[in-house]
């Protein structure tokens, strides 16, 4: 059965993507790697004053993945009573899969403008701030990935 919303994500038949549906897309993409060479991506959403969605990936975040988290993020504050009729604004940088047309045709059905930051302007960007806090704790830590 087919879930078919006007707002929902072009990109995947118009259903989002289940974190057990992103998991078995990931690893299909992944070449096996020896555990020491794992990488890992964190997408992060954040106001002013707090980080509203997180979601950590194992390996690289293509467009599909990153229009999915962009589809949860907005349908989750277009839901919340508190910031359902508020003005989001959308602050990306110029990655390429931040450019794909399935980004921004999902924030037009979700009514959130999208702003791209100045190239090569990471220091214009609040959630670098937060990137760069929890590598340092990571590192304070010297976590390594479990084998």
């Amino acid at each position: 059965m087919q879930r078919a919303l006007e707002t929902e994500p072009a990109t995947n038949q118009g259903i989002p993507l289940t974190p057990a549906e992103q998991f078995v897309l990931l690893n299909k993409r992944r070449k096996r790697v020896p555990h020491s060479q794992f990488s890992f991506s964190l997408l992060a959403a954040m106001t002013l004053d707090k980080v509203v969605a997180m979601q950590v990936f194992e390996g690289g975040v293509d467009a599909l993945l990153f229009e999915n988290f962009i589809y949860r993020l907005l349908n989750k504050l277009r839901t919340n009573p508190e910031t359902s009729s508020k003005h989001i604004v959308l602050l990306l940088d110029n990655a390429a899969i931040h450019k794909h047309s399935s980004v921004f045709e999902t924030a037009r059905k979700m009514k959130a403008t999208v702003l791209m930051n100045a190239q090569y302007s990471p220091f214009l960007q609040p959630v670098e701030q937060l990137f760069l806090m929890l590598k340092t704790q990571l590192r304070k830590r010297d976590v390594k990935p479990v084998k």
